[in-house]
């Protein structure tokens, strides 16, 4: 009742503010989004904003830093708490300028910002967006209620009828530890190269099959096996631990539950870094990608009271609805790009979802892929929809699958049912994993499309199904190897892993024990003895030739160098004693502007100081590195 009582007021209050805020607006110029601004956040008149958030614009090119040191650039004024302070920075894109306040808004209040960028050709511009009612005390209990391990199932690991596990084969050594899980491989066919990455733990399906839940005990670890099943890297974990995997700069990442934000650990598993969400958002644990720019992309929780007897006949009068943020954070961390599903998706999107329940998770967000174009594609299971967003500006480019599907099916009528893992292919198919929740019969499978983003239309390239059939109510993955192999987590089920040849025949097959479980998993090359392995950039183009220090630096036997071109350009990139003998060429062809990770194993030298020299069109240079054995 003094919940109900306070959103009175709120409601009140707010018809008051809008008149305020609109008189602000006839007074000072509108923003009609002037044509030198492409993105603005928060969303210009959105609602159930974070009290934390910061202001972030981007403009169609780059702004001299000089513009960040000018006082009047942001305005910024809340309608409870007033005039705000803050912090602007331009970030390393040299396009987006983030202003930070010193100080949090005021719950339910309305947000007036002002913006004038002197001495580019955008023109002065005002908006509001209304900060969420919710008190310090509900948010921190929304998040709470948001980041529990519970989900929402439809079956037991193990359905009636289903094979059970046979013992095959049972691996293990006497350096691990005396209750470490047993594997069981099924098949080692000549699987691809590299080592499987799996974050194992265990869980607890509710008599009524309908719930889920974390069961401590001694099956929680960070895995990297070798195909016959002998760990490579073992660490046994205190708490649940999701997407393990490694990254494009080399090295491993992981979700920490207890912790609530993802480790990056290097080769020697030391850690590096971590990553969490801003503004005041708590961290999703499915999914961070670090990007080769140096920024990274997550996703957040977005937990919020909604009266749903507005939305629906019947529904609860404060139920909490759960959206989901995304986030781009630049090398300093600071938030320079942000989506809300509440911006952009109806709570009544949601395909299966109970919407008269006390609690309604209608997003469920549970993978991210930047796209060939740098653009982002998300995938959100309760909509049953794969989305691409404009990552310059915020706005959705399609919609594919659920009830806003934008694309016809061609030669898979069923389509795909609360689906995990979607990536785009090196040759431009998707690929996703499909936990089949509604088919009929349920069943999981590795499913790949072919999409004509113009005509709107989507085609079944190629599938996988399990024999016997796999079902998985909830996570999973599918990666698309190197050598053309198509690696697939099953998720929730003991079926961990299957890799699979383009022919449908099966080359590896590993099952964990009784209820043990990997959210993912992963085949990647680790501590590989190869001298050079290449990735290229394709979402910035450099404006100016550049070698970055080595990474790491002391490093044994391996380090990564990264340089950048401006343009097409002949590009040497040597490495060389200090008494001057060449030891080494990393690169020595024609690249197309980009920019550029090598990666050098010294496993063949000796300790030492080394230079590298970067020798391009009319441009040499060069760095040292340290070598310790």
């Amino acid at each position: 009742m003094i919940r109900l009582e306070k959103q009175t007021r709120y409601i009140q209050r707010r018809h008051l503010e809008e008149a305020f805020f609109t008189l602000l607006l006839v007074v000072a110029p509108i923003l009609c989004l002037a044509q030198a601004v492409v993105y603005v956040s928060p969303v210009p008149g959105s609602s159930l904003v974070s009290p934390n958030s910061n202001i972030i614009i981007r403009t169609k090119g780059s702004v001299n830093s000089s513009v960040v040191h000018d006082p009047s650039l942001f305005s910024v004024n809340g309608s409870v708490s007033g005039v705000h302070t803050g912090t602007t920075i331009l970030s390393d894109d040299q396009e987006t300028i983030t202003f930070q306040p010193t100080d949090s808004f005021a719950p339910g209040e309305v947000v007036g910002v002002a913006v004038k960028l002197k001495g580019t050709p955008a023109e002065p511009m005002a908006f509001t967006f209304t900060i969420t009612p919710l008190s310090v005390s509900d948010r921190a209990s929304l998040m709470s209620k948001a980041g529990g391990f519970s989900a929402a199932v439809d079956q037991p690991l193990n359905p009636p009828g289903a094979s059970p596990p046979s013992r095959l084969a049972k691996v293990q050594s006497d350096t691990l530890p005396f209750d470490f899980s047993t594997m069981i491989i099924d098949q080692n066919n000549s699987p691809a190269a590299g080592d499987v990455f799996l974050a194992t733990f265990k869980i607890n399906i509710s008599p009524d099959s309908t719930q889920g839940s974390l069961v401590p005990s001694n099956e929680q670890y960070l895995l990297i096996l070798s195909n016959d099943g002998t760990p490579v890297y073992h660490q046994k974990l205190a708490t649940l631990a999701t997407d393990f995997k490694m990254q494009q700069n080399g090295n491993l990442t992981y979700f920490n539950y207890a912790r609530g934000k993802f480790f990056e650990l290097d080769s020697s598993y030391a850690v590096v870094d971590s990553f969490e969400c801003g503004n005041g958002y708590q961290t999703d644990n499915h999914e961070l990608l670090l990007l080769p720019n140096g920024h990274a992309l997550l996703l957040g929780l977005d937990p919020q009271y909604v009266d749903m007897s507005r939305i629906v006949s019947g529904g609860a009068l404060s139920a909490t609805v759960i959206g989901n943020v995304i986030q781009e954070l630049d090398q300093d961390k600071n938030v320079v790009f942000q989506w809300r599903t509440f911006d952009h998706f109806q709570i009544t999107d949601a395909t299966h979802e109970n919407l008269l329940a006390q609690t309604i998770d209608y997003v469920h967000a549970n993978a991210l892929d930047i796209d060939r174009d740098g653009n982002i594609l998300i995938s959100s299971r309760h909509l049953d929809e794969i989305t691409k967003i404009d990552r310059q500006t915020g706005s959705i480019i399609w919609r594919w699958g659920g009830k806003n599907n934008q694309f016809a099916f061609t030669d898979d009528p069923i389509g795909f049912s609360h689906q995990h893992s979607i990536r785009r292919t090196p040759t431009g198919t998707l690929i996703l994993f499909d936990d089949g929740n509604f088919h009929t019969p349920r069943y999981s499978r590795a499913v790949e499309y072919t999409m004509d983003e113009q005509a709107k239309s989507v085609s079944l390239a190629w599938q996988f199904r399990h024999t016997p059939d796999v079902y998985a109510f909830a996570m999973g993955s599918v990666e698309r190897l190197p050598n053309g192999n198509t690696f697939i987590g099953w998720g929730a089920t003991n079926t961990a892993v299957t890799e699979v040849r383009p022919d449908g025949t099966v080359a590896y097959d590993l099952r964990l024990p009784d209820s043990v479980i990997s959210y993912r998993a992963f085949r990647f090359p680790w501590k590989s003895a190869a001298l050079v392995t290449e990735v290229k950039n394709t979402f910035d183009v450099p404006t100016s030739y550049a070698l970055a220090q080595n990474y790491p630096n002391p490093f044994n036997p391996s380090t990564k160098i990264q340089f950048s071109v401006p343009r097409q350009s002949d590009v040497r990139l040597k490495i060389y004693d200090m008494i001057g003998r060449e030891v080494a060429t990393l690169v020595d062809e024609s690249k197309p502007a980009g920019t550029y990770t090598v990666q050098f194993d010294a496993s063949r030298l000796a300790s030492g100081v080394y230079c590298y020299r970067l020798t391009t069109s009319g441009q040499a240079l060069t760095k040292l590195m340290m070598l310790i054995k």
